[in-house]
């Protein structure tokens, strides 16, 4: 076959493959299939992928009405509608989106549900509904090979082991909820990031630590599991599983924070290093290292200026890797600089809490920054992004139930930092 409808084909054929390759030309080769011919479904779902992917929430939103419209059932549509109207702040009507497909849709559709559910703080309907996170087509699924039972209440009694998941921050922001498991089932052993063992050592010294470590073969991540094994634990539950298994708690259910504790010593050195006569210590962290949407939630620290002119503050830098090209630059622009501490932010978590720790506030963007922050009971002030990246624990509104001394500052055009840096500042003012 020859002809516009030929060209179109070939033409979306392209575009759908660069869109999930995330290169933008897909956008432009879907509107020229589009003019070859209208009335495409696949073409309008697929610029309305490309237009969400691209924060154009309403211009992606319009896309998949429009392929809604000529084909009520095609999913790729739907999905991405119900994206659109997440970023959107229409957090009902992308439930029914995401509930219209979990029925036939795959886990990851499931898993979008979950995580649409537990940022509205619906507990009974997200927890059961986020198990989908352990199914193995979702990407960089974890395999384990422990052989071990899968606790649950039934098995309460037996020894148990807490594997973990995720990242850093998701380990602290599930920690909360393992004493409560503790109440029903001795700990065999208590899996996290190597790096968080000597803060948890010392926050929660009951619980029997062991290491997390992974590797890769040819079919994907894989969990090392000879700790675990040697344990004696019966059985087993993954850490970000505690709230569904214990009966779908919230976090007001559990543990409250502070629930971390720095190393006092360590902490009062370096807060006497720092601080001046009447200045605040502030500490700042600015950018994520996340590979999958760390560009997203990730600032420029010279963008901080209408912060660092706050008067009476010791800025001091919590950001880790070789940032004194980025401190350097603030400084030429607001003439304040941002200080520094002998301490190993990337590999000494013990040390980058003690420093944390000894702040009257801390300033950052979504990152395990905050969780280690707000894990420690710090005043912490978040800058959100809109769009990927936020993560359903961040909920909506300026606070979360998760911690107690955070307030949260949101973008409100996507990718725009400047209404978060104002309003941070003016806050910061008035802070004492």
């Amino acid at each position: 076959m020859t002809g516009p409808a030929a060209d179109h084909r070939v033409l979306t054929a392209q575009a759908l493959q660069q869109a999930r390759a995330g290169r933008h030309p897909a956008d432009r080769a879907l509107r020229r299939s589009l003019l070859l011919l209208p009335g495409q479904p696949d073409a309008l779902a697929g610029l309305a992928g490309c237009r969400v992917a691209g924060l154009r929430f309403d211009d992606g939103l319009r896309a998949a009405n429009r392929a809604l419209l000529l084909a009520p059932d095609h999913a790729q549509a739907r999905g991405n509608r119900a994206e659109a109207l997440h970023h959107l702040g229409r957090h009902d009507e992308a439930l029914a989106d995401l509930a219209a497909l979990a029925a036939a849709g795959g886990p990851q559709v499931r898993l979008n549900r979950a995580v649409g559910l537990l940022s509205l703080e619906r507990w009974s309907d997200g927890w059961p509904a986020y198990e989908a996170r352990l199914d193995p087509a979702i990407p960089d699924h974890i395999r384990r090979r422990h052989g071990l039972p899968r606790w649950s209440p039934g098995l309460a009694g037996r020894p148990v082991a807490v594997l973990a998941e995720q990242g850093i921050g998701e380990q602290i922001l599930f920690l909360r909820f393992v004493p409560a498991l503790a109440d029903r089932s001795p700990l065999a052993a208590v899996e996290l990031d190597a790096k968080l063992q000597p803060l948890v050592a010392r926050s929660l010294p009951a619980l029997p630590l062991v290491a997390a470590h992974r590797f890769r073969d040819v079919r994907g991540p894989v969990a090392d599991e000879r700790a675990v094994g040697a344990s004696g634990a019966a059985c087993a539950i993954e850490i970000a599983s505690l709230p569904a298994v214990l009966g779908n708690l919230s976090p007001a259910d559990t543990v409250a924070a502070p629930y971390l504790t720095a190393d006092p010593d360590r902490t009062a050195a370096l807060r006497a290093g720092l601080a001046g006569p009447d200045r605040r210590l502030v500490g700042v962290c600015w950018r994520s290292k996340n590979a999958a949407f760390g560009g997203f939630k990730s600032t420029r620290l010279v963008d901080w200026a209408p912060i660092l002119a706050a008067p009476g503050v010791t800025f001091v830098n919590l950001q880790y890797g070789d940032v004194t090209a980025e401190i350097d630059e603030a400084e030429r622009a607001t003439g304040t600089r941002v200080r520094t501490a002998d301490v190993d932010l990337f590999d000494d978590l013990d040390g980058a809490a003690a420093l944390v720790a000894a702040m009257d506030l801390v300033i950052t963007t979504g990152s395990t920054t905050a969780q280690v922050s707000g894990a420690l009971g710090v005043p912490t002030w978040v800058l959100l992004s809109r769009g990927p990246g936020l993560m359903w624990y961040w909920g909506h509104g300026d606070r979360t139930p998760w911690y107690p001394t955070m307030r949260l500052f949101r973008q409100q055009v996507p990718g725009d930092w400047t209404l978060p840096v104002a309003e941070a500042a003016a806050a910061l003012t008035a802070f004492r």
